[in-house]
């Protein structure tokens, strides 16, 4: 969980593919397999002032799911 304040849904969604192309640049090195290549799949949601923190959370964890079930290594909102 990340939490950007002051950031729109844009410049989260925009961040977050940021982070995706570094996971997906920077292979984890191990000392039995060598480097291990990593994903990351996130879901982006913004709060609007209005509900409360377990609504934001609910919407990240959908737009997570969408963003596994459009191939994963990906953003979603």
């Amino acid at each position: 969980c990340l939490l950007l304040p002051q950031t729109g849904l844009e410049g989260a969604q925009r961040m977050l593919e940021s982070i995706v192309a570094l996971v997906r640049a920077t292979p984890l090195p191990t000392e039995t397999q060598g480097p291990v290549a990593l994903t990351l799949s996130a879901g982006v949601a913004t709060f609007n002032g209005a509900g409360d923190g377990e609504g934001l959370m609910k919407a990240a964890d959908e737009a997570l799911y969408r963003a596994k079930a459009a191939g994963r290594d990906r953003v979603a909102r």
